[in-house]
């Protein structure tokens, strides 16, 4: 003998939405469509910067020399200048750190956020465990991609 639970059974569907479906339109199931856009999303990774959807730019002349990096905080977005020497190195071995002074934001911003998305430029690196640790010790996750992949997540 099986058993099965006893469903309650869905009401019928008007012809009018029985036609909606069929259409296949999938903007009908766009749960976030009435809400505003934030402020502060990524719209285009730039080959030397972003471009946020209020039309703000965060462009640096000199990606190689002077990199900037864009953080993204409730409604706000920073521009970070990565160009003083020891700021971020092993950009070229595959192990970055980061210095203490730049994630040093990250321990006055209230309130802290629970992800840190980082993006390392064009190839996959690693943060080194002293970097990780620094982030990880003030309660944020982090999540490592390339730049292009960080600005897809950030435009979410």
């Amino acid at each position: 003998m099986k058993l099965r639970p006893t469903l309650p059974s869905r009401p019928k569907l008007s012809h009018e939405e029985t036609d909606r479906l069929s259409t296949g339109n999938i903007s009908d199931f766009d749960i976030y469509n009435e809400l505003p856009m934030p402020a502060n999303t990524v719209e285009v990774v730039l080959h030397n910067g972003f471009r946020l959807t209020s039309g703000v730019r965060v462009i640096t002349d000199d990606p190689v020399n002077k990199p900037l990096a864009l953080m993204l905080l409730g409604t706000e977005a920073f521009e970070i200048d990565l160009s003083e020497p020891g700021a971020v190195t092993g950009l070229d071995r595959g192990f970055v750190s980061i210095s203490e002074k730049i994630l040093g934001v990250l321990e006055v911003v209230h309130p802290k956020p629970e992800l840190l998305v980082v993006g390392l430029g064009k190839k996959s690196r690693l943060l080194t465990p002293d970097t990780r640790k620094i982030i990880t010790s003030l309660g944020i996750q982090i999540e490592l991609s390339t730049t292009v992949c960080t600005g897809l997540l950030c435009s979410l």
